[in-house]
């Protein structure tokens, strides 16, 4: 198959319709059939191999922007999904610290709290986007910082319609002032405005820990969460 001929063109036009370039296997065929003629394009124009009419060079013109525009919006997606994952971690521990604060009440029911934190987890890596910086991992922390002081942090409450609570409800279930920071590398917390900043947990590399030493302790010196909901 050379480049420019009606083959080349209908496997690539059928490879731009592919909505998930990254789990379809007609996409994945697709892209090694057109690998080869892609990269040896110049050179069969030099042999002659491929005899490239008007009408199926303006169609080339137009495809090649197309393959264009479509290369970056499968990097903007792959990049996308590959800061998802580096925050699943930490974001999946804030939400799993969180909600078992809401457990220790014992008025939720299991399938409740599977609910809230699944939702929860959702909210905040949707929030975190574009605020993600795992080379600077203090950047952005007051950004991220899940904060309840006598009111609701938004992104909790915007979790709580998946209990079947309001965002009243489920407030009432929390401590009064609760501080998490969900950094890149670490996750902390503090309860109370006068407590500690307790590691909740720490992952290899970089993190506000190394520059905010101060007043941070481990997990082995964290608070009794009974005690403070009581």
């Amino acid at each position: 198959m050379c480049f420019g001929t009606a083959a080349f063109v209908t496997y690539a036009r059928v490879l731009i319709q592919c909505n998930d370039r990254t789990e379809s296997t007609t996409a994945k065929l697709l892209q090694e059939r057109l690998r080869a003629p892609a990269l040896n394009h110049s050179q069969q124009l030099i042999n002659s191999e491929c005899v490239i009419t008007p009408a199926v060079r303006r169609n080339t013109d137009n495809l090649f922007y197309s393959l264009v525009a479509s290369g970056f919006i499968f990097v903007f997606v792959l990049l996308k999904k590959l800061l998802v994952y580096q925050m699943k971690t930490e974001v999946s521990k804030a939400a799993d610290f969180v909600t078992s604060l809401v457990r220790i009440t014992g008025l939720l029911t299991e399938e409740q709290l599977h609910h809230f934190c699944h939702s929860l987890e959702e909210t905040l890596l949707e929030h975190y986007q574009h605020h993600w910086f795992p080379q600077a991992p203090c950047r952005g922390s007051g950004y991220r910082c899940i904060r309840i002081n006598h009111k609701m942090d938004p992104l909790i409450g915007k979790a709580a319609c998946t209990t079947g609570l309001t965002r009243e409800q489920l407030f009432s279930l929390l401590p009064r002032e609760l501080t998490v920071w969900v950094d890149p590398y670490e996750v902390s917390y503090r309860i109370g405005e006068d407590g500690s900043t307790c590691v909740l947990s720490t992952y290899n590399g970089p993190s506000c820990k190394g520059a905010l030493t101060t007043g941070r302790s481990s997990p082995s010196e964290q608070i009794n969460m009974m005690t403070v909901l009581g």
